[in-house]
């Protein structure tokens, strides 16, 4: 069967804009074209702590069979990005990303053993 996988960071940075890629693989393995892999059957949706729930749209297609979407946060904590193909989640799906506000560090808080 052919594959569709989830591909984002682990963490990221209070309002910065960061990337949401979709990796699609036929049962061989190579990549699916952004016309077959059709990007606007892909639900991707994004959900802070709150649980606030943000659609993101596919952006852009690459000839390696990648499909790119692009999220801000705009609070920090704990999110969830889920992607969904026919109500199904894809592999990887749903994610864990922590959404951290470094502009906030206070290095005088720091302590040392």
């Amino acid at each position: 069967p052919s594959t569709t996988t989830l591909k984002c960071p682990a963490q990221t940075q209070l309002n910065t804009e960061m990337k949401i890629e979709v990796e699609t693989r036929d049962r061989d393995g190579a990549p699916v074209s952004m016309a077959v892999a059709a990007a606007d059957m892909l639900d991707v949706m994004v959900t802070s702590p709150d649980n606030q729930r943000t659609p993101c749209k596919m952006a852009a297609g690459t000839t390696d069979g990648t499909l790119v979407s692009v999220f801000t946060p705009v609070s920090t904590g704990q999110h969830v990005i889920s992607v969904m193909m026919a109500d199904q989640h894809v592999q990887n799906s749903p994610a864990d990303l922590i959404v951290q506000d470094l502009d906030s560090f206070d290095p005088t808080r720091c302590q040392t053993n």
